[in-house]
């Protein structure tokens, strides 16, 4: 794994307007790769079971991804539970997204992933949507980023249905490109993109990473 640096001094020192942009498309699917290890040694320790819940499931790929981290030598930090502030004036808790990527100084411009737990129903499909998807399209995760990442965890059920499942419902709010098999050299056959377009004043096109992974599969 290449070790994850900026590309841009002025990125060192100050505040990119977009870490993905910063990156690249190699630095962006360094993150994911990591993302691929630490779901790799998960289901290899066999801790998650059918009964684990999301919050479960999302300690303990914490704790496999940091420890990706700490091997590969990246210069960026892991934050867990990463509020969401805006300008807007609101009443009670800003978003929080479940984890993301970010460099020292710009709090804001992160690579975010946020996590759903996955089934073979439309409630669980719908979520991964409503309270996942659409939260980047609205701005309301990532909204210096032209890039972030939607993690599904597959317990029980088949995985090809569920995916085919989410497909459907992503495909309804996806205006630029559909949900499609990504041609990435990831080490999954679960990597989908989807790109949507934002609103002004947010970066746009936005493009999500779908990583499916499956804790019920050999």
């Amino acid at each position: 794994m290449i070790p994850l640096t900026s590309h841009n001094q002025d990125f060192i020192s100050g505040s990119p307007e977009d870490l993905a942009t910063d990156l690249g498309s190699d630095g962006v699917l360094n993150f994911l790769s990591m993302f691929c290890e630490a779901y790799s040694q998960l289901k290899n320790n066999k801790r998650i079971t059918p009964n684990n819940s999301e919050p479960d499931i999302n300690e303990e790929f914490f704790i496999e991804l940091s420890e990706v981290l700490r091997r590969s030598g990246c210069s960026f930090y892991i934050v867990p539970e990463k509020q969401e502030k805006n300008d807007r004036k609101r009443r009670g808790k800003f978003p929080t997204i479940d984890f993301c990527f970010r460099a020292r100084y710009d709090t804001e411009s992160i690579f975010g992933a946020e996590c759903k737990l996955l089934k073979d129903t439309n409630e669980s499909c719908n979520q991964y949507v409503s309270n996942g998807v659409r939260r980047f399209i609205l701005g309301k995760y990532s909204k210096k980023s032209s890039f972030g990442s939607m993690i599904g965890y597959i317990l029980v059920g088949s995985t090809p249905k569920i995916i085919s499942r989410v497909e459907e419902k992503i495909n309804k709010v996806a205006d630029i490109s559909k949900m499609q098999c990504s041609n990435g050299v990831l080490k999954t056959s679960y990597h989908y993109e989807s790109i949507h377009s934002r609103e002004k004043g947010l970066v746009s096109p936005f493009q999500i990473h779908h990583l499916f992974f499956s804790f019920n599969e050999c």
